[in-house]
């Protein structure tokens, strides 16, 4: 097994510029477009305003990488998740690296391989997260007690048919490469949210199956809709946005069926169990 990571290629660095994207998006893109739905961004407001709640002295800036600013609302109090903020990290060029919350959260992106995947992770798997290591940690900066982990994100998977170096320089990013990047992301920053509460020493009852249930809804089965802007997960049947809503729920909870029953299946030896799990999840989740 690999110890250590490929080196970085042009592939690598333009997957990260997608990720950039999709968790720190251009208020304006160059084509005057202003896109409102962000299932990725979505996943990590939460994430981080869990943590503002858990690290109530810390300054909000603290939660942001460099050269995103953060700009508090003028005017009476205020919610964590309405922070006003512009800016995008820097892309670290050699790793194909970038920061989305200081020495909490990071992205990476690069190829993967069935035999260089870590223990506990499956060997096609197009992204994973693992603890990050070097520098100081937030426990050590006296910042909170949550651990600094990676989000891994194989470009060799995640880059589609139409990925093209030359429309990403120009900050034209090709869809269906785009989406793949952030439904990984959703999905990993989703599961990660429940591994930053076990750092912090918070309640958990959730099982397996009810992170798979929150993660697929986040990311496979996601779905939202905005003005004529319709983004949706790359499991919900196609036409989803045009059923009526009783069918929309139905279609919306078989998605997420099955994409839990098959990820939970992979765990679960045991057919009966993993049924139950699955049930028991999606009745405290979605009723």
């Amino acid at each position: 097994m690999m110890t250590t990571d490929p080196p970085s290629t042009p592939r690598d660095r333009d997957c990260a510029a997608l990720a950039r994207a999709a968790l720190f998006p251009l208020r304006v893109s160059r084509d005057g477009h202003r896109p409102t739905l962000f299932p990725a961004l979505e996943s990590l407001t939460k994430l981080r305003v869990d943590a503002m709640v858990a690290n109530p002295n810390l300054s909000h800036a603290n939660f942001f990488p460099r050269r995103v600013v953060v700009v508090r609302p003028v005017a009476g109090n205020f919610a964590a998740d309405e922070l006003q903020w512009n800016g995008q990290p820097d892309i670290d060029d050699a790793s194909a690296s970038f920061a989305v919350v200081p020495r909490m959260i990071y992205v990476k992106c690069m190829e993967c391989t069935r035999m260089g995947m870590p223990n506990g992770v499956r060997p096609d798997a197009q992204s994973y997260v693992r603890e990050k290591a070097g520098g100081l940690t937030r426990q050590e900066r006296g910042e909170g007690s949550e651990k600094s982990r990676e989000i891994v994100l194989c470009t060799n998977r995640l880059l589609k048919s139409d990925y093209d170096e030359d429309k990403i320089k120009k900050l034209e990013f090709p869809q269906k490469s785009m989406a793949s990047v952030e439904e990984a992301l959703a999905r990993e920053i989703a599961k990660m949210r429940e591994m930053l509460k076990a750092d912090r020493g918070e309640s958990i009852t959730a099982s397996a199956a009810h992170t798979e249930v929150m993660t697929a809804l986040a990311a496979e089965c996601y779905f939202n809709k905005h003005g004529k802007e319709v983004k949706k997960g790359s499991q919900l049947m196609n036409g989803y946005s045009m059923l009526p809503a009783p069918l929309q729920h139905w279609a919306r909870n078989r998605c997420v069926r099955s994409v839990v029953g098959r990820n939970i299946g992979q765990e679960v030896d045991d057919v009966e169990k993993s049924k139950e799990m699955v049930d028991k999840a999606m009745q405290d989740i979605i009723g």
